[in-house]
């Protein structure tokens, strides 16, 4: 017989690593059926009176034990103090307009009928009214000043010029300022005589600084 020769040591390193493997897999199956994977349950801990004490909840969701702040209503704005106008100058009242100084004396309603101070002149009737008014002017300035006339405005911005027929029999001659020459610091006292509509309202002297281009103005209440 042949004499059987001896197995290499390689081939026994393999049997050994193969049995090493089978080995690992049966103990890893034994230890997932003995041990079955549960989740975890927190335990709830008893304190020492024996009662259960509850799991703390986490901070996150713990409720915000602050009350909720409400918006601030919001201010109204205030409203600005309404402005009235500046009244308007008077009868009596001295009012200055450049270099010149005004002053109405007197304002009168005549109604629709002029009577006439002369005998040889008729009295006049118009189907509106008229109005007389009397005023005293200075020049202030230290040349002569020139006045050619005033006219008087209404409620609704109408402008009225003096009557060219009321005067000789119905102003005192005198005081019939049509063209004057005023010398500077002597006081001149004028009358003259407005037709005007019915419904004329609120009716004003408009007062000027006698400058012939680009002058000031200042409106005088009468009083009607």
């Amino acid at each position: 017989m042949e004499a059987k020769k001896p197995r290499s040591w390689r081939r026994w390193a393999l049997y050994a690593l193969g049995g090493l493997v089978v080995l690992c897999l049966v103990c890893g199956i034994i230890g997932a059926l003995t041990n079955p994977s549960t989740p975890q349950q927190t335990a709830a801990a008893p304190d020492t009176t024996g009662q259960t004490t509850a799991p703390v909840a986490s901070a996150a969701a713990a409720p915000d034990p602050s009350p909720t702040a409400e918006p601030s209503p919001t201010a109204e704005p205030t409203a600005a103090p309404s402005q009235e106008p500046t009244p308007l100058p008077a009868v009596g009242q001295d009012v200055q307009v450049g270099d010149v100084r005004w002053k109405v004396i007197a304002a009168e309603d005549l109604g629709q009928e002029l009577p006439s101070d002369n005998q040889f002149i008729e009295a006049k009737k118009t189907s509106g009214k008229f109005i007389r008014v009397q005023w005293e002017m200075e020049n202030l300035k230290s040349d002569t000043a020139s006045f050619t006339g005033a006219d008087l405005v209404d409620s609704k911005d109408r402008t009225f010029q003096a009557s060219t027929d009321a005067l000789v029999g119905f102003i005192d001659s005198e005081q019939i300022c049509s063209f004057e020459s005023l010398n500077p610091n002597v006081p001149k006292t004028c009358t003259r005589i407005w037709e005007v509509p019915a419904d004329a309202a609120d009716l004003k002297l408009k007062a000027s600084d006698l400058e012939l281009f680009g002058g000031d103005e200042t409106l005088i209440a009468l009083g009607f």
